[in-house]
């Protein structure tokens, strides 16, 4: 049915325009025959590009976009919602700036002992008792805690009870306070040259900042045979020498000390340049040793 309708509705607008627009408009008089759709086929027809029998025009043959629905019920809400989330999400996936602690002074200089006290190399090895008292001391409290007054009359039964043993127990005593310090020095050469000469420089320097500048720590420095050296001043070399000579013997060191000082001042160029050569030759063997061994220059200081 439907093919029907539309080959009688194309034959109608093919007749109605040819006679309109031809020249034989002017010479036949040609009534546009009509046609009857029904109702209910006006509506499909007027989609499909047809006019209808009224004379209205025909929809235009491109089809519109279609609009834009419009948003369900509620749907605004749930849109704001996942652009919310999104927002939250982007902040989350950010990376935080790091704010920088403003530490207080207290607080500093806890952080720069801490550093100090890492690099000074601390834990050294324990000790065995090596004097023959201490090693009797630990043998009579050894697995015992006393602690305020208990440990002072305890300290003192044992300093009574020392000074009456007999030679015999204190030579024994001696003896194995003779062996604990070889163990001593063995173990704590070992502890030394585990560490390089670098790290033994700088923990050194480590310890001299903290008793100088924070009352940190009372541990003296560690001995290291593979240091280099300090070079000896021309003064230096000349107080060795004088030291050596056995001239000084039996003098007190500050008598020894001034009377030196005023030779010193009282020797001419030429007894005073065999000390001044010396020193220079001291000198480029301490800056020898410094670059191989702990890989630092050295300023060169006045030798004399």
């Amino acid at each position: 049915m439907w093919s029907t309708i539309r080959i009688a509705a194309a034959r109608q607008l093919r007749v109605g325009g040819a006679l309109s627009v031809s020249r034989l408009a002017s010479r036949v008089a040609t009534k546009q025959s009509s046609f009857a759709i029904p109702s209910r086929y006006r509506f499909q027809l007027g989609r499909r590009g047809f006019a209808d029998v009224a004379g209205q025009p025909a929809k235009a043959t491109t089809t519109k976009k279609a609009a834009a629905k419009k948003p369900a019920k509620g749907a605004k809400k749930v849109a704001s919602k996942k652009a919310a989330s999104k927002k939250t999400a982007a902040k989350k996936a950010a990376p935080k700036k790091r704010v920088r602690k403003v530490l207080s002074e207290e607080d500093a200089k806890k952080q720069k002992v801490r550093e100090l006290k890492r690099v000074a190399l601390l834990k050294e090895p324990v000790r065995l008792p090596d004097k023959s008292w201490l090693v009797y001391v630990s043998q009579h409290t050894k697995g015992t805690h006393t602690e305020g007054e208990a440990l002072g009359d305890r300290a003192k039964q044992l300093s009574e009870s020392y000074k009456q043993l007999p030679s015999s127990e204190v030579e024994h005593l001696q003896a194995t306070a003779n062996q604990n310090k070889l163990a001593n020095d063995a173990a704590y050469k070992s502890w030394v040259e585990s560490h390089s000469p670098e790290e033994i420089a700088d923990a050194n320097r480590a310890r001299k900042r903290l008793k100088r500048d924070f009352k940190a720590t009372s541990k003296g420095l560690i001995k290291d045979e593979r240091q280099p050296k300090r070079s000896l001043s021309s003064y230096l070399l000349f107080v060795k020498s004088r030291w050596q000579s056995g001239d000084l013997t039996g003098q007190h060191p500050v008598e020894a000390s001034k009377s030196m000082s005023g030779e010193w001042k009282a020797l001419s160029d030429a007894e005073r340049q065999p000390f001044i050569d010396g020193a220079l030759l001291d000198m480029n063997r301490y800056v020898r040793e410094k670059k191989s061994v702990l890989n630092q220059d050295v300023q060169r200081r006045n030798s004399a």
